[in-house]
């Protein structure tokens, strides 16, 4: 699959996707608000982590994506 580094030409946007994301995300991020987990917030293969980061992946400007990696630091700070 050809990146836009090989072609110069940004990939389509696929906001569909990257809304799905989003939104998987937070539901992580509520579920792990209740009771701290690292599965659901980082370690998992399903994770709050996994959503935003691929998001990102979708939309490298989306600032909901950002800010839910963000919010996922806040959580492991306010563990430690």
């Amino acid at each position: 699959m050809e990146t836009q580094r090989d072609t110069g030409v940004a990939p389509e946007l696929d906001a569909e996707l990257r809304d799905i994301l989003l939104e998987q995300g937070r539901d992580y991020l509520q579920i792990a608000a209740a009771k701290f987990d690292p599965v659901v917030l980082s370690e998992g293969v399903s994770s709050a982590y996994g959503a935003f980061t691929n998001a990102l992946k979708i939309d490298p400007t989306s600032a909901a994506a950002a800010d839910g990696v963000v919010e996922i630091v806040r959580i492991y700070e306010a563990e430690a």
